[in-house]
C-alpha cells in the first residue's frame, strides 16, 4: 500500500513540475503536443508551435478549421 501511495505522489509531483515548467517556460515542446492535439481536434492534419518566440500555434493545412 505504501508503494502505490508513494507511486501516485512521485506522479502528482511529475505533473505538477510539468505544468509549472509550461507557465514559466511555455516554449516547445511543452506547447508543441497541446497545439498539435488541438489542431488535430479542429480537423486540421496537424500543429506546430511557430512564431519568432514559438509561442504561436499553427494549424497545417492553412485553410483548415484550426487557422
Amino acid at each position: 500500500m505504501k508503494a502505490v501511495a508513494f507511486v501516485l505522489l512521485w506522479a502528482l509531483l511529475l505533473c505538477v513540475a510539468v505544468e509549472v515548467a509550461h507557465v514559466y517556460y511555455p516554449r516547445c515542446p511543452y506547447d508543441q503536443l497541446r497545439c498539435n492535439a488541438q489542431c488535430v481536434v479542429d480537423g486540421c492534419l496537424m500543429g506546430y508551435c511557430g512564431g519568432l518566440d514559438y509561442k504561436i500555434c499553427k494549424c497545417l493545412p492553412v485553410g483548415c478549421s484550426g487557422n
